[in-house]
């Protein structure tokens, strides 16, 4: 343990371990206070910081893309060919890592919301196609090319693979800021490394926290509806704790069992789910809207992405979407550099900005646009579960939606295997890359500590419980926004500094006699 102790960055974890505290114990002594304190910040990043946002995943979009397709894109992570894990393994683990927020939740109830009240971009019809049309154009936009831009972090892995493989830097995000304050960043002495360090880490924790116990309310809804359980905070707090311990336990075992096996086995169960759909549910509907869909959003991306019209709608879509996946971006690439090295640019970004996006967009139109069928063909059969119990009832939406297919039950059951299965990969890998930043030093070949994996694990899966024992969870998704804020900030360098990056490791590869 005195060990571990010395290895351990003792600010960036006593900050970060520090603000989660305080949150909860304030949490217990005022919970409406807490609300209001972060219902005030929540209002006041979405409508300062709301279109930064906007233009950070515009620009690392088309400056991805545009280093995909240029001469650096040949430029290999990590300064050699030789891959760590195959390309389905790859795929496997950084697909399944990026999903968990919205691959099942929101892949169903998203559309759904949209099409029973239609986003403020579109014109009110009464043809429900072109309504359905609408509803999944507008879910695009939150789960498509921009986001995945920056949810799988491309500016930033290339930062990481400069600032890391060539000049020696710590794989940190405080390593981000080293363009603009140079050693200061990274020496843990001062306070800029330890808070730039200690902020991505809240931003992490939020964002996976919120849905470790989002899962607890879907899995508590899905057993009282399909086994008669009483769904209350027992129940969820139960599941949640199952989930927490094989999250734990896969992320104790490191990088090349745990994190991979079970990543590999939720895409293998994912792609029995999708092409059960497809051969059983309603398949012309699928692909009718989803080219509808798809090319409907092609011709609007534009526009869609720069509607700022309505910014209090946009507060609770577009803004939290963006958010959440900005807070992602700076751990995101450190775990993405760690099991990309051998990659090259262009199949980093071109699987990250192109075909992740476009697997999801089809994923969104199989299980949401399932829903819409069954409601257009059946009008309440999903809306009126989904506006159940005050509205916006997310996990009845999912459960609405795959009991109308063919073995309803067992493919219900299904779906909240796999719903578990998305978070404990997220929470299995976050649990992994946060305790390698709460290290003193740390490369991208240095495994993490056993000791702090499994309490970074616990600590997310703890919180979640007692988030929603004093009803916190909500407020928690709100925080989601306000992590984001200063680590928005971070993202800025990377985009500023890209092409002198991919400039210089250029160079330095097509150095004659260099030494890989």
């Amino acid at each position: 343990m005195k060990d571990l102790i010395r290895k351990v960055d003792l600010p960036v974890f006593i900050l970060s371990g520090g603000i989660i505290i305080l949150f909860i114990v304030y949490g217990f002594i005022n919970v409406e206070g807490l609300k209001s304190g972060i219902n005030v910040l929540f209002s006041w990043s979405t409508e300062f910081f709301g279109p930064l946002w906007y233009i950070l995943v515009i620009l690392y979009f088309v400056l991805g893309i545009y280093i995909a397709f240029s001469k650096y894109g040949k430029i290999r992570i990590g300064r050699t060919d030789k891959v760590n894990f195959t390309k389905i393994q790859w795929l496997s683990m950084v697909m399944c890592t990026l999903l968990a927020g919205v691959g099942v939740f929101w892949a169903a109830a998203e559309p759904v919301a949209h099409f029973a009240s239609p986003p403020p971009y579109y014109p009110v019809t009464e043809n429900p196609t072109q309504q359905a049309y609408n509803a999944l154009s507008q879910s695009f936009l939150h789960c498509g090319f921009l986001v995945w831009s920056i949810m799988g972090s491309t500016l930033v892995t290339i930062a990481y693979a400069y600032l890391v493989y060539y000049k020696n830097l710590p794989l940190k995000p405080r390593t981000l800021l080293y363009p603009i304050f140079g050693d200061k960043a990274i020496h843990s002495k001062g306070i800029i490394g330890p808070v730039a360090d200690a902020f991505c880490i809240l931003a992490v924790m939020a964002g996976t926290i919120g849905p470790v116990g989002f899962l607890g309310t879907q899995l508590g809804y899905g057993l009282e509806d399909l086994f008669g359980f009483t769904n209350g905070f027992g129940l969820q707090a139960l599941m949640i704790s199952i989930v927490m311990v094989v999250y734990v336990l896969s992320a104790s075992t490191g990088l090349n069992k745990g994190i991979k096996y079970l990543s590999q086995a939720n895409i293998f169960l994912t792609l029995i789910l999708f092409c059960f759909i497809l051969l059983f549910g309603p398949l012309r509907f699928i692909i009718n809207t989803f080219i509808g869909s798809f090319g409907q959003h092609l011709g609007e991306i534009v526009n869609l992405a720069t509607y700022t019209q309505n910014p209090g709608w946009a507060s609770y879509w577009t803004y939290f979407y963006w958010a959440w996946f900005l807070g992602y971006s700076p751990l995101m690439g450190i775990f993405i550099i760690r099991v990309s090295k051998g990659r090259t640019l262009r199949e980093l970004i071109i699987t990250m900005s192109i075909i992740a996006p476009i697997i999801t967009m089809l994923w969104f139109t199989v299980l949401g646009g399932s829903g819409l069928y069954y409601e257009i063909n059946n009008p309440g059969s999903v809306l009126d579960v989904f506006n159940a119990n005050g509205g916006f009832n997310v996990p009845g939406t999912l459960l609405s939606i795959t009991k109308q297919l063919p073995l309803g039950f067992i493919v219900s059951v299904l779906f909240l295997f796999l719903s578990a299965t998305f978070i404990i990969t997220t929470g299995d890998s976050m649990s992994y890359t946060i305790s390698s930043i709460s290290l003193k030093k740390t490369s991208s070949e240095q495994e993490t500590s056993k000791t702090l994996r499994i309490f970074w694990g616990l600590a997310m899966g703890i919180v979640a419980i007692i988030l929603l024992y004093i009803g916190g969870v909500s407020a928690l998704q709100s925080f989601i926004v306000i992590t984001a804020v200063p680590v928005s900030l971070i993202l800025i360098p990377p985009l500023l500094k890209a092409m002198k990056y991919v400039k210089t490791m250029h160079e330095i590869d097509n150095e004659p006699n260099n030494q890989k």
